[in-house]
This record gives C-alpha cells, structure tokens and sequence, in this order.
C-alpha cells in the first residue's frame, strides 16, 4: 500500500517529537500554504492505487508536482526541505 510509508513517518515523527519534549498542541499553531494541494495529491495518489485508469502516469505526475509545490511554498517549516528531497526521490524511483 502507497500510504504505509506516509503513515509509519507520521508515527515515527510523532514519537521522536514528543521523545524531545514537544507537544502535539503545537501544531495546531502551524500554518501550512496550499494546504489542498497536498490533500489533492494524496487523494490523487489512492484513486491511482484503487482503480484502473487508463493513463495513471500523468495523474502520479500531477500528484507528485502538487505535493512539491506545497513542500516548496512551506519550506520555511522545519523539515520540509527534507520532504522535499523525498518527493523529489519519489519520483525519480518511479520514472
């Protein structure tokens, strides 16, 4: 499944951010830019795995672009030039 990888980070990340003394509460004080691009891509990124569309190569593209874009307008935020460099891993693997 494409979202085990998404899903063991989250947990992963969670546990080594509480293990240094953060709190949960505090990302409710983040403010993400583009926000829907990356539910769009991650949305995107299901329907590809689920169903059987005929030309799924433009559509994991769009979706990679999106998840970029939102890495990139978000770059300030701790971390995420290394989500950045994931995304960008991710699609290279898959050309």
């Amino acid at each position: 499944m494409a979202l085990a990888p998404l899903v063991l980070a989250i947990v992963i990340g969670t546990i080594v951010g509480i293990s240094r003394g953060g709190h949960v509460d505090a990302l409710s004080g983040v403010r993400f830019a583009s926000l829907p691009l990356v539910v769009i891509a991650v949305i995107c990124s299901v329907v590809i795995e689920h169903l059987d569309l005929p030309a799924p190569g433009w559509i994991a593209l769009g979706s990679l672009v999106m998840a970029l874009i939102f890495a990139f307008r978000n770059i300030r935020l701790a971390g995420m030039a290394v989500v950045s460099v994931g995304i960008i891993a991710t699609s290279y693997r898959s050309c």
